[in-house]
Formats: structure tokens, sequence, C-alpha cells
């Protein structure tokens, strides 16, 4: 096993070298994407509602650490009143997505063709693993942007954060770690 590396992160505002993100080897992030896939088919037979009622849980505890989360976005951006943005918009997309995903993922009905006693039924399948590459611009949004209507419709997901804008990420793991269901279906 290998040492944990760390990566230098700078602070936007000062320059100065503030911040240590750590770096996972290849090992280290094939066994997370395989602990990921190991978990799907449970994170799947749980539900659309229960997905949602987890997605629902995990933004109450990031609501619950709304402080340190801006105070992690100020320090990744250097901007204050972007990161109460994204926040908000960030809590406003978790409960949006997770009000519309039952209609979103219901079964279609079965479709006749034009085959006498022959029919469809459009169904989903989702990927076993997704992966959310992240920008440094809007960390927090942009992390989670795509693994919300993912984590929805049954895929694991696993984010890797901006090398740039990676204070956030303790954060968020804090939260998740508060939702069992959950977190063995998104990693960072």
């Amino acid at each position: 096993m290998s040492e944990q590396q760390y990566l230098p992160t700078r602070n936007p505002r000062t320059g100065a070298i503030d911040y240590q993100m750590p770096v996972d080897d290849a090992a280290a992030v094939a066994a997370t994407a395989a602990a990921l896939r190991a978990s799907q088919p449970a994170w799947v037979e749980a539900g659309v509602a229960d997905r949602a009622a987890a997605l629902e849980a995990f933004a109450h505890a990031l609501q619950l650490r709304r402080e340190p989360m801006l105070a992690a976005l100020a320090a990744d951006t250097g901007r204050w009143t972007e990161g109460l943005i994204e926040l908000d918009a960030t809590l406003g997309a978790m409960h949006r997505w997770c009000k519309l995903a039952p209609e979103l993922m219901a079964q279609g009905a079965n479709t006749p063709t034009s085959v006498p006693h022959i029919s469809f039924i459009q169904g989903r399948i989702p990927f076993v693993l997704t992966g959310v590459i992240s920008p440094w611009n809007f960390p927090l949004l942009l992390s989670l942007i795509d693994a919300l209507p993912a984590l929805l419709a049954g895929c694991t997901v696993l984010i890797k954060p901006s090398e740039v804008t990676p204070r956030f990420v303790p954060v968020l793991c804090e939260a998740l770690v508060e939702v069992p269901l959950l977190r063995d279906a998104l990693a960072l």
C-alpha cells in the first residue's frame, strides 16, 4: 500500500498554498469504483422513492453545514456571494430533482405495435457507475448537477472534484456520511 499523496492548492485571494488535497492512486480509485459497482444493485432495488428520500436527507445534511460549506466555497473560489448563490442553487436543484424523479422514472405504458398481440414497454436501465469530472468555477453545483439525476435513475456515481477547488469536498463528505443508503452509491 502506497503512502497518501497530496496536491498543493493555492488560495485564489492570496496566492499562497494553504490546502493539501488528498490524491488517490489508481488502485484506490479502482477499489472505490468496484465498491460502487457492487452496491449499485441495492441502490436500484431501493426504488426511486427511497433514492429521492436519501437525496432529500443529503440536502438536509448539507443545509445543516451551510456555514462551513460557504466558507469552503469562498476559500476555493475567492467569491462569497457566488458561493451563497451556488449553495442555494444546488439545494434547489436537489429538491427539484427529488420532486420530479418519481414521474420522470415511471415505467411507460404497454404500447401496442402494428403486429397483433405484440406490444412493448419502455424500460429504463441505469448505468452501473457514472463518473463526473467537476470543473473549478462552481465546484459544488457542477459536481452534483449530473450526479443528482444519475443517482435518482439508479446509477452509482464517482465524482472527481477539480484540483483547483477541492476544499468543499470534506464538508460534502460529512453530509454524505449521515445518509446510509446514499453513502454506498456516491463517492468523491
